[in-house]
Protein backbone atom coordinates (compact mmCIF):
# COMPACT_ATOMS: atom_id res chain seq x y z
CA UNK A 1 0.00 0.00 0.00
CA UNK A 2 1.27 3.47 -0.83
CA UNK A 3 -0.09 6.74 0.49
CA UNK A 4 -0.49 9.79 -1.73
CA UNK A 5 -0.27 13.02 0.27
CA UNK A 6 -1.41 16.30 -1.32
CA UNK A 7 -1.53 19.73 0.24
CA UNK A 8 -4.03 21.74 -1.80
CA UNK A 9 -4.46 25.50 -1.89
CA UNK A 10 -8.15 26.31 -2.16
CA UNK A 11 -9.42 28.89 -4.63
CA UNK A 12 -10.03 32.15 -2.79
CA UNK A 13 -8.90 30.46 0.42
CA UNK A 14 -12.24 28.62 0.63
CA UNK A 15 -11.07 25.18 1.72
CA UNK A 16 -14.43 24.42 3.32
CA UNK A 17 -16.04 24.51 -0.16
CA UNK A 18 -13.30 22.23 -1.49
CA UNK A 19 -13.82 19.73 1.34
CA UNK A 20 -17.61 19.89 0.88
CA UNK A 21 -17.35 19.23 -2.87
CA UNK A 22 -15.06 16.28 -2.27
CA UNK A 23 -17.41 14.88 0.39
CA UNK A 24 -20.38 15.26 -1.97
CA UNK A 25 -18.91 13.22 -4.80
CA UNK A 26 -15.27 13.84 -5.57
CA UNK A 27 -13.95 11.40 -2.99
CA UNK A 28 -16.38 8.66 -4.07
CA UNK A 29 -15.33 9.06 -7.70
CA UNK A 30 -11.66 8.79 -6.81
CA UNK A 31 -12.26 5.86 -4.47
CA UNK A 32 -13.95 3.95 -7.30
CA UNK A 33 -10.70 3.92 -9.32
CA UNK A 34 -9.00 0.53 -9.57
CA UNK A 35 -6.24 0.28 -6.99
CA UNK A 36 -7.65 3.02 -4.75
CA UNK A 37 -8.61 1.94 -1.24
CA UNK A 38 -9.37 5.07 0.76
CA UNK A 39 -9.73 8.83 0.25
CA UNK A 40 -9.61 11.35 3.09
CA UNK A 41 -9.91 15.15 2.77
CA UNK A 42 -9.29 17.46 5.73
CA UNK A 43 -9.33 21.24 6.05
CA UNK A 44 -6.22 22.89 7.42
CA UNK A 45 -6.29 24.33 10.92
CA UNK A 46 -3.23 26.58 11.00
CA UNK A 47 -3.75 27.32 7.29
CA UNK A 48 -7.54 27.13 6.84
CA UNK A 49 -7.24 28.01 3.15
CA UNK A 50 -5.63 24.64 2.51
CA UNK A 51 -6.85 21.08 2.46
CA UNK A 52 -5.04 17.80 2.90
CA UNK A 53 -5.90 15.00 0.47
CA UNK A 54 -4.79 11.51 1.52
CA UNK A 55 -5.28 8.62 -0.90
CA UNK A 56 -4.34 5.00 -0.26
CA UNK A 57 -3.30 3.24 -3.49
CA UNK A 58 -2.04 -0.26 -4.26
CA UNK A 59 1.00 1.46 -5.79
CA UNK A 60 2.19 4.62 -7.53
CA UNK A 61 1.66 2.69 -10.78
CA UNK A 62 -2.02 2.21 -9.86
CA UNK A 63 -2.30 5.96 -9.26
CA UNK A 64 -0.71 6.70 -12.63
CA UNK A 65 -2.98 4.19 -14.40
CA UNK A 66 -6.08 5.71 -12.79
CA UNK A 67 -5.38 9.13 -14.31
CA UNK A 68 -6.77 8.11 -17.70
CA UNK A 69 -10.05 6.70 -16.38
CA UNK A 70 -13.57 8.09 -16.22
CA UNK A 71 -13.77 7.96 -12.39
CA UNK A 72 -10.53 9.96 -12.12
CA UNK A 73 -11.84 12.50 -14.64
CA UNK A 74 -15.03 12.84 -12.58
CA UNK A 75 -12.93 13.42 -9.44
CA UNK A 76 -10.82 16.04 -11.26
CA UNK A 77 -13.98 17.79 -12.51
CA UNK A 78 -15.21 18.15 -8.92
CA UNK A 79 -11.88 19.21 -7.47
CA UNK A 80 -10.66 21.49 -10.28
CA UNK A 81 -12.96 24.48 -9.73
CA UNK A 82 -11.90 24.63 -6.08
CA UNK A 83 -8.13 24.65 -6.61
CA UNK A 84 -6.36 27.95 -6.14
CA UNK A 85 -3.00 26.85 -7.47
CA UNK A 86 -0.67 23.94 -7.67
CA UNK A 87 -0.47 21.11 -5.22
CA UNK A 88 2.41 19.25 -3.64
CA UNK A 89 1.84 15.58 -4.43
CA UNK A 90 4.07 12.98 -2.78
CA UNK A 91 3.83 9.24 -2.24
CA UNK A 92 4.91 7.31 0.85
CA UNK A 93 5.19 3.64 1.72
Amino acid sequence: MELEVCVLDAKGGDASALVKAMNEGGSASLASCAGCHKVTVLQGIEKPGTALLLVEWDSVAAHEAAKGTEPFSAFAAVLGPHLGGGADVLHYR
